[in-house]
């Protein structure tokens, strides 16, 4: 049992790694290889790791999570090896071995120091260190090689497994997996069995979440295909109380009294920026119309109470952005229809967010827009897991993206089946989003939740996605409803408050966002010329989400 000295000794190169990139603009994983090829073989010596593709993985993986930690705000970018370089450094690092073992061997046998038996257990111990590389995959088969670095991602128990399933997965996809096969009543292959065996008692596989006690629940259980869903929340550390099936399954693994504290605090604070007393009061006037008479006669009344605003200049007024919203509706009503298609719901919401956004800093992408939180999630687990693939990283495809959210719409008709796997897709979409922006300022109050909605044709819900002790927990905030006729519309108050509040939400959580990144790039403009690591932010954790591989080529 290592001491707990040893335990805390520094990583060789790790301080060297991180003092690079804080004090370099934009840095480079191939400059910094580069210009310390043998201090990477002296830093290596620690790890058991020898071949080439073994330590270019090692460093990878460290350079992507220190990046992550202290310049998230920079784009990913997939790590290439440079074979040439890295068989120099798997070289350099052998002989060092070899003369280590050389010299260990002489020194004992010289000073005589021991007894002879005692001296041969420790030059064979040098011998057997030296001669690994030629059992390594022996040794992987085994499962008995140890950590040495608690900043090497990918241990080699890990490897065993990896290597036997499929070089190009990682844990999390190969889980998942699982959970198709047993649905399919497709046996699991050794390595698969060896993996669910060790999922619960070994800390080197990568998977970070609280939920692998209940993943592995789901997995020695019969398996209906609504688990697959839940497979995927879990292992993104996702919390989903929106559905009540759902989350009666998971909420027997987790402690739920202090998350609903703290998100009833939030949904409080969310909740006071809705219509103010000026908007409600024009709003009944609209509805008392409305109810009186024709559609004609209250778009009419509508016009009136938006001349005050036009005279003044005052477009940007809660209650004249309210008018629009309204008078926008009220032109819908003849032209609904439950056949619509999801490009005509997509128009109309987008419209909606339009006229609640005018005159702000926030603008909408529409048209399966891709999400590059997605994408840094993507890249991020393919270097930690170890997929080489030379494709280039896709983010997520949302149907309306702002700066700090996704909105995913569906058309009337879509089944139950298809909206529910809608949801778990928004979900994890928003999570990378919220992952992204914790990592921008660890200890900001105002980035530990994100707001985000889902609509199937004219009604939907607004929920709140919130981290709390390292799960992210989804809580409805509230129903969302478009009036698609006169007798509808006096429900469309409780929409209406919902959609301003979450205006007030998204542009001071914009701001807040951009704050934090431009305190990021200040730091980059004078990391060359200054040591900054005293003023550094706080270093962030990643946090695991499971993006379902895509099964397309990117044009």
């Amino acid at each position: 049992m290592a001491s707990t000295s040893e335990q805390n000794k520094p990583v060789p190169g790790i301080k060297e790694l991180n003092d690079y990139i804080q004090s370099s603009k934009f840095p480079s994983f191939d400059a910094f290889i580069g210009n310390n090829v043998n201090n990477i073989a002296d830093w290596s010596l620690p790890i058991n790791s020898h071949t080439a593709e073994e330590l270019f993985h090692a460093w990878s993986s460290r350079f992507t999570i220190s990046m992550r930690a202290l310049k998230p705000h920079l784009p990913s970018k997939k790590l290439k090896f440079n074979s040439e370089c890295w068989n120099t450094i798997a070289k350099t690092k052998n002989q060092q071995l070899s003369a280590e073992t050389t010299f260990t061997k002489n020194s004992l046998r010289i000073l005589e120091y021991f007894t002879d038996k005692t001296t041969d257990k420790i030059v064979n111990a040098g011998e057997e260190r030296l001669l690994n590389e030629n059992h390594v995959q022996q040794q992987r088969n085994k499962g008995k090689r140890k950590m040495t670095s608690e900043h090497l991602t990918e241990s080699p128990k890990r490897q065993a497994v990896v290597q036997d399933i499929g070089q190009h997965e990682t844990i999390d996809e190969v889980i998942f997996g699982m959970g198709y096969k047993k649905l399919a009543n497709v046996p699991w292959t050794k390595s698969e069995k060896d993996l669910l065996q060790q999922l619960l008692d070994n800390p080197f596989l990568g998977i970070k979440t609280k939920m692998v006690p209940f993943i592995v629940d789901i997995l020695k259980a019969p398996v209906e295909s609504s688990d697959l869903v839940l497979l995927k929340l879990s292992l993104s550390g996702i919390v989903n109380t929106l559905n009540r099936a759902h989350f009666d399954k998971m909420s027997k693994y987790i402690d739920m009294a202090k998350f609903e504290e703290h998100a009833n605090g939030l949904v409080a604070k969310f909740m006071k920026h809705g219509l103010d007393e000026e908007s409600l009061e024009v709003l009944e006037k609209v509805t008392t119309k409305l109810n009186e008479s024709s559609v004609e006669d209250c778009l009419m009344l509508v016009h009136e109470l938006q001349i005050p605003f036009l005279k003044a200049k005052h477009r940007q007024h809660k209650t004249y952005r309210m008018l629009c919203i309204v008078e926008f509706m009220l032109g819908c009503f003849a032209n609904f229809s439950l056949a619509e298609s999801e490009a005509t719901t997509q128009r109309r919401f987008a419209m909606i967010l339009d006229h609640l956004f005018y005159f702000t800093p926030v603008k909408l992408a529409e048209g399966e827009t891709t999400s590059r939180s997605t994408q840094v999630i993507r890249q991020l687990n393919n270097t930690l897991f170890g997929n080489n693939s030379c494709e280039p990283v896709i983010g997520r495809k949302i149907d309306v993206l702002m700066k700090y959210n996704g909105l995913e719409k569906n058309d009337p008709i879509t089944g139950s089946a298809l909206v529910l796997d809608q949801q778990c897709k928004n979900l994890r979409t928003n999570a990378a989003i919220l992952n992204q922006m914790r990592a921008l300022d660890p200890n900001s109050s105002s980035l530990d939740h994100v707001v985000a909605m889902d609509i199937i044709g004219s009604v939907g819900y607004m929920y709140l996605l919130v981290e709390f002790e390292d799960l992210y927990f989804a809580k409805k905030l509230g129903v969302l409803a478009l009036p698609t006729s006169s007798g509808e519309f006096k429900g469309f108050q409780s929409t209406l408050n919902l959609l301003f509040c979450y205006q007030h939400f998204i542009l001071n959580q914009g701001m807040d966002a951009h704050a934090a990144l431009q305190r990021r790039k200040n730091m980059d403009n004078i990391c060359e010329i200054i040591d900054i690591s005293s003023t550094s932010e706080t270093l962030s954790q990643h946090h695991n989400i499971f993006i379902t591989p895509t099964k397309h080529k990117s044009k």
